[in-house]
């Protein structure tokens, strides 16, 4: 969600090997075509990793940091 608005996103890639996830998605933001890419890795009780995010061409750099998740119970 961005300004409480659901962003629609379209998956690239996704792998998913031993405790760590590599991934890809793309998304339309306020008219701007991107992709951001995350990486991360299970700890235990959560994924943690960092991510990514460029213009579509991946000639602009738009954001980057890191993202947590915990799996719903």
């Amino acid at each position: 969600a961005f300004g409480g608005e659901d962003v629609k996103t379209s998956v690239r890639t996704c792998k998913v090997e031993h405790s760590k996830i590599d991934a890809s998605y793309d998304f339309d933001l306020q008219g701007n075509a991107l992709i951001s890419k995350i990486t991360g890795q299970w700890n235990g009780k959560t994924f943690e990793g960092q991510y990514e995010t460029t213009t579509a061409d991946g000639g602009t750099g738009v954001d980057d940091g890191t993202w947590t998740m915990t799996p719903a119970r």
